[in-house]
């Protein structure tokens, strides 16, 4: 008995010392615990009882900072987003950043616009509004550029057009050609008007419209007023966007040139025709916002005429549509002796016309020619003169 108990009594001093060196630890920590910020560790309760909530270390905001996946942008594009040094716009000529297409939307370096061609910010089309490349308008419509390089735009919707013409024009004319016009405006939307008129009237000037009587009434006795009942330029331009005329056959009855020309002879003849040609078409141009239309000169049966004169005529037409033509201004050919010649031929055609020794067209081959007329007449308007078939077809 006396060896347990001694045995319990010495359990109980040791435990009695290991408490007191329990409590004063606790008292010597007192103090500074209360200054010391440890993280409690998972799942620990505060004094509250409520779970920590404390977060983890890797989820504390730094200040000042974004987060890592938030770098905040840099004046420069990502590199790999970035031109190839030889692609990079100058200085000079690089948007500001606030107006730079994003690298997605940017065109390829072949295909951007010099910088003083380029639109404005302001009006620039958005990536959804520009047409693609296959379906851009092509230069000649709306804003168009013509052969020589000249922005032609489209008369007015409403625009007014005469022709002016004696028997070799009013068979062509019945063909349908007015009826043509009014059938494009209904498909188009237009508004087009055309009216016809002899000219000269047979009285009082005389039933002649050759090279010499254009350039008698337009430049010789050009002016406000009407010379011998017959409209000068001055008058048809105030009332009309659009002047076709021409002549009629027997200005193929071609004599030969004798050296010494005269603008003021009315001899049928190539070297006084290009001198009334050059001064007609000096007048025409100074007429910038009316548009001419001229025919090419009514061919000759074969029986009709001779070989030499018939030759002589289809030279003056190919000098009219190859030198005294040129692209780029406001005076177009219809070509109608090719299509009464089959193209390259000396006559017209006994197909075509009235009868073998009748030079006048055929009403059958007016209605095969009046679309064309009309439709080179609509071309003109709407600003394909240069860019479109001299013929129509």
């Amino acid at each position: 008995m006396i060896r347990v108990g001694s045995l319990v009594f010495v359990i109980c001093c040791i435990g009695l010392l290991g408490a007191g060196c329990t409590f004063e630890a606790t008292t010597n920590l007192g103090n500074d615990a209360a200054s010391i910020d440890l993280p409690a560790s998972d799942g620990g309760t505060n004094p509250d009882g409520a779970r920590d909530q404390t977060p983890p270390v890797d989820q504390t905001p730094v200040p000042d900072q974004a987060p890592l996946d938030q770098t905040p942008p840099t004046d420069q594009a990502p590199r790999d987003q970035q031109l190839p040094p030889d692609q990079s716009l100058p200085p000079d000529q690089a948007l500001p950043l606030d107006q730079a297409l994003p690298p997605d939307q940017a065109l390829p370096p072949d295909q951007a616009l010099p910088p003083d061609q380029a639109l404005p910010p302001d009006q620039a089309l958005s990536p959804d509004q520009a047409l693609p490349p296959d379906q851009a308008l092509p230069p000649d419509q709306g804003g168009t550029t013509d052969q020589g390089g000249t922005t032609v735009t489209p008369l007015p919707s409403n625009s007014r057009v005469i022709f002016l013409h004696h028997s070799t024009g009013n068979v062509i004319w019945k063909g349908g050609v007015k009826g043509e016009i009014t059938a494009h405006n209904t498909s188009a939307g237009k508004s087009y008007s055309i009216v016809e008129q002899a000219f000269p009237k047979s009285s009082p000037y005389g039933w002649d419209n050759y090279p010499y009587d254009y350039w008698n009434i337009w430049v010789n006795h050009a002016g406000p007023t009407a010379y011998q009942s017959e409209p000068t330029l001055e008058m048809l331009t105030k009332q009309y966007e659009v002047i076709v005329w021409k002549h009629c056959y027997p200005v193929s009855s071609m004599l030969a040139d004798t050296g010494t020309p005269s603008i003021s002879s009315s001899s049928k003849r190539a070297e006084n025709y290009k001198l009334q040609y050059a001064a007609l078409k000096t007048k025409m141009l100074s007429f910038p916002n009316t548009r001419f239309i001229v025919w090419t000169g009514a061919a000759l049966t074969q029986a009709s005429t001779t070989a030499n004169a018939a030759q002589r005529a289809r030279d003056f037409s190919n000098w009219v549509t190859g030198t005294w033509d040129t692209p780029g201004d406001n005076i177009y050919i219809w070509d109608f002796r090719n299509l009464e010649t089959d193209g390259t031929g000396l006559y017209l055609k006994n197909a075509y016309a009235a009868s073998a020794q009748d030079s006048h067209p055929n009403s059958t081959f007016a209605q095969t020619v009046a679309p064309y007329f009309a439709q080179r007449i609509i071309d003109v308007i709407e600003g394909r003169g240069d860019t479109t078939s001299l013929t129509g077809k």
